[in-house]
C-alpha cells in the first residue's frame, strides 16, 4: 500500500517538473520572439565612446544661408552722444554676408572705423588695444545706408558662420596715446539668430598619437582645448579627437592663420562654448 502511495506521488511529480519545464520553454520562446536584437531594434541614444583615428567623421558640407536672410542685429551706443546707428547683417548672393549700417550719425568732422571683435567690449571701454583678428572697415561716411561686405579670406566664415564675433566697436583712429592705438567711441552688442550650423558635431579624445601628443583640459569629462607640443599637426590633431580638419578649424576660426603650421604653446578650443 506505502509502495502504490509512493508511486502515484512519484508520478505526480514528474509530471508537475514536466508541466513546469514546457512553461519555462514557451517563455523563453516568448523571450527571443520579443528580443529587440533579433527584431532589429537599438538605442537612439547611443552612450558617447572615444573615437579611433581610424574613424574620424567625414567633412561636414558647406552650409548655405538664402540670400537676403537676417543673421543678426545691433545697435550702436555710445555714452558721450558721439556716435549713433541700426546694424543688421544680411546673407548676400555670394555665399556671403553684408552688414548693413543705417541711421548712422556721428558728431563733428569725424570718419570712425567699425570694427567686430572675437570678444566682448565693454560698455564703458575708452581705449582698444587688441591686436586679435578681427574684420573692420574704416572711413564711414554718415547717411545714407551702407553696405559693408565682410571679408571672405583666412577661412574665418568657414560653413557660413560669422558668430564667433561677440560684440563691434567704433573706433576714433585720430585720437592715440602711449598704450592706447585708438579710442572707443561706440559699442554694439551683437544679437545672432543664426541656427546651429553643425550639430552633429561630437569630440572626444582617443589619446595621444603621433602628431597629437599635447595636454588636454576637460570639463565634467569631455575636452575643452588642447595644448600644442613639438612636432603637432592639424589633421592629426583633429584625428585625435575624431572629427575632421574642417571641424577643428569651424571650432577656431580666429587662427591668425586660419590652417596654417601650428605653434607650440598654441591653445586649439575644442567646445563650442570656446568658440
Amino acid at each position: 500500500m506505502h509502495r502504490m502511495h509512493r508511486a502515484a506521488a512519484l508520478v505526480v511529480a514528474v509530471a508537475i517538473v514536466t508541466s513546469l519545464s514546457g512553461c519555462f520553454s514557451v517563455l523563453h520562446a516568448v523571450q527571443r520572439a520579443v528580443d529587440p536584437e533579433d527584431m532589429g531594434v537599438t538605442s537612439s541614444t547611443p552612450t558617447p565612446t572615444a573615437t579611433s583615428p581610424s574613424t574620424v567623421r567625414p567633412e561636414a558640407p558647406e552650409v548655405t544661408i538664402q540670400a537676403g536672410s537676417q543673421i543678426a542685429m545691433a545697435i550702436i551706443q555710445s555714452g558721450r552722444h558721439v556716435v549713433s546707428g541700426d546694424i543688421l547683417i544680411v546673407a548676400n548672393d555670394t555665399g556671403g554676408f553684408d552688414l548693413r549700417l543705417s541711421h548712422y550719425r556721428v558728431s563733428g568732422d569725424k570718419h570712425l572705423t567699425i570694427r567686430m571683435t572675437t570678444y566682448p567690449v565693454a560698455a564703458n571701454a575708452t581705449c582698444d588695444n587688441s591686436t586679435r583678428v578681427t574684420w573692420a572697415v574704416s572711413n564711414l561716411e554718415a547717411g545714407a545706408t551702407q553696405h559693408l561686405p565682410f571679408a571672405q579670406d583666412r577661412g574665418v566664415f568657414r560653413r557660413g558662420d560669422p558668430t564667433f564675433f561677440r560684440d563691434m566697436e567704433l573706433l576714433d583712429n585720430s585720437v592715440s596715446r602711449p598704450g592706447c592705438n585708438a579710442a572707443v567711441v561706440g559699442v554694439a552688442r551683437m544679437h545672432w539668430t543664426l541656427p546651429d550650423m553643425d550639430p552633429g558635431l561630437f569630440v572626444s579624445d582617443s589619446g595621444s598619437t603621433i602628431g597629437a601628443r599635447g595636454a588636454v583640459t576637460r570639463e565634467e569629462g569631455q575636452p575643452t582645448s588642447y595644448l600644442v607640443v613639438g612636432d603637432d599637426l592639424l589633421p592629426q590633431i583633429a584625428a585625435r579627437f575624431g572629427i575632421s580638419l574642417g571641424d577643428l578649424l569651424w571650432l577656431n576660426p580666429a587662427r591668425p592663420t586660419a590652417d596654417g603650421p601650428t605653434q607650440v604653446g598654441e591653445i586649439l578650443n575644442l567646445s563650442r562654448a570656446g568658440r
